[in-house]
């Protein structure tokens, strides 16, 4: 009888040791995709609670109201655009990234070319060869941006638009319209020559990450997705997404280019899943934070969505910020910056491996083959880039 209590009290020890007991379930078996994809509802104008608002409201989003109609009423109620404006510029620290997306300023858009090209890239995947007709009745803007400004701008496209054939001529649109710029110097040439393959190779990595139809919308995958939750954060352009950390798919790292699909369409309506691309900025255990290149839908928070890793870039971006350091502090950050940017232009001035004199690859040819002997006679040049070592 004594052995019996014994036992009975190590094996109570050892599972309050363990913290696992027979009698209490403290285990839980999760799945390793979630598969149950919830719907949402859109938002309606019927399911609006119109006595928590103004009487005159009502009207203004009456579908059936003319233009004409909708602007006479509006500027009668100047006394509200008033105070939904003072209460914006109040606001400490100034949103200026708000007020510049939400209000026009028209007679100071040529100070805004820059986010309203950002705009126009932002809805190509939408308004497709518009946007392309958009670009070319403002080249002489482009043409007059800043080179930091003008490889965001090719950078954001490589971001946001998804159809293959669209990006590439969205790419070209704007490379034709640097043409146009007043002072080609050698610089200026060569950084954009470059920066348009840099671009270019980031949309060929994300085609194969997470290639999409000529229509823009991802084409389904060898590894299923991930599903997470979307939350707001205190910047307007920036969403939190929970993710499971053992999924394959969920195994996105900081700065990977991510785009988010809606994972169901609504119950109340028929619309084409909202597709989202964006950045991650943040990354944690079960967390991420995305910068979007595009607007996300009122219904955020309600629905799950699909995240698709795009791969990273983190390489593109280096290789641009070095284009630009190149550009802007030239002999100061390269001593080699003459012989680079001008590479190609002046044939005279640059000998080539086969231009190299013979006698330096005979007196070491013994035992090397035809690409060693190729390395050897590039070093009579300028400039060399050894790339080793070379193997027979």
């Amino acid at each position: 009888m004594e052995l019996h209590v014994v036992s009975n009290r190590d094996r109570v020890s050892s599972q309050l040791f363990d913290l696992w007991f027979e009698h209490v379930p403290t285990e839980q078996i999760m799945k390793r995709f979630e598969r149950e994809i919830t719907t949402y509802e859109r938002n309606d104008l019927n399911l609006v609670n119109w006595d928590d608002h103004p009487s005159w409201l009502s009207g203004a989003f009456d579908p059936k109201r003319s233009r004409e109609t909708m602007e006479e009423l509006l500027s009668t109620r100047n006394d509200e655009l008033y105070w939904a404006f003072g209460h914006v510029a109040a606001q400490t620290p100034l949103r200026r990234e708000f007020l510049i997306k939400r209000i026009r300023l028209h007679d100071l858009l040529e100070s805004l070319t820059y986010h309203i090209l950002q705009n126009i890239v932002r809805s190509a995947n939408d308004l497709g060869m518009a946007c392309l007709v958009a670009v070319e009745k403002i080249v002489a803007s482009v043409a007059e941006l800043s080179l930091e400004h003008y490889i965001n701008i090719l950078l954001l496209a490589s971001l946001s638009v998804r159809a293959p054939q669209l990006l590439q001529e969205m790419l070209l649109v704007l490379n034709d319209c640097r043409s146009t710029v007043s002072d080609r110097s050698d610089i200026l040439r060569y950084a954009h020559r470059h920066a348009l393959a840099v671009v270019f190779d980031r949309a060929d990595e994300a085609a194969d990450e997470c290639p999409c139809d000529d229509d823009g919308k991802p084409k389904r995958q060898r590894v299923a997705p991930s599903i997470a939750k979307l939350s707001y954060t205190d910047k307007p352009d920036q969403v939190k997404a929970s993710v499971r950390v053992d999924a394959k798919a969920s195994a996105v790292r900081l700065h990977s280019h991510v785009r988010l699909q809606a994972a169901s369409n609504p119950q109340n309506t028929w619309i084409d899943a909202p597709i989202v691309d964006g950045v991650v900025v943040v990354a944690s255990k079960g967390e991420v934070t995305i910068e979007l290149n595009h607007p996300l839908p009122p219904e955020m928070t309600r629905m799950q969505w699909k995240m698709y890793n795009a791969g990273s870039i983190a390489t593109a971006k280096a290789m641009l910020d070095a284009i630009l350091r190149l550009e802007s502090e030239r002999e100061a950050c390269c001593a080699f910056f003459d012989q680079i940017v001008t590479s190609g232009t002046n044939s005279e001035d640059f000998r080539t491996a086969d231009d190299a004199d013979d006698t330096v690859v005979t007196a070491v040819s013994g035992d090397l083959n035809e690409s060693q002997q190729a390395a050897v006679q590039s070093c009579d040049s300028q400039l060399s880039l050894i790339w080793g070592p070379p193997g027979k």
